[in-house]
């Protein structure tokens, strides 16, 4: 993959990877956030701009550190580098789907394995109104 397509292939991925985080995860204290209130971040009005800047380098590191390390095994799976992404952020959660359940066989299970080697991230809003890690 040339050095303009991998960059695309990865903005894809990353920005993919974001977008589950914020759908997936409960704006746990957020300003005037009822107790036992499970919106998503994304439905409370949270996007990318909110993430923190030292929790967004370092997710971009770790999905740019996997699809590196998986390109080949991703590329085989499908070239759907979003799906890719929302599933990196699925299995390494330990949400009900995501690589394992693609339909990818062996190919899916060594992506959930490689997936799994990255700790599960627990989002919440922090008293600057950020989204932490």
């Amino acid at each position: 993959m040339n050095n303009s397509t991998e960059r695309k292939a990865l903005r894809t991925f990353v920005a993919a990877y974001f977008e589950c985080m914020l759908w997936s995860s409960t704006a746990d204290g957020a300003p005037g956030m009822k107790e036992n209130d499970d919106t998503s971040m994304e439905r409370y009005g949270y996007t990318v701009d909110d993430i923190a800047p030292v929790t967004k380098r370092a997710s971009i590191r770790e999905c740019i550190d996997f699809y590196r390390a998986n390109e080949a095994l991703l590329m085989e799976c499908s070239l759907d580098d979003s799906q890719h992404g929302h599933d990196f952020w699925l299995t390494r959660n330990g949400h009900g789907a995501g690589f394992w359940d693609r339909g990818y066989g062996t190919k899916g299970a060594l992506l959930t394995k490689a997936a799994k080697v990255y700790s599960p991230c627990d989002p919440y809003v922090g008293d600057d109104g950020k989204v932490h890690i």
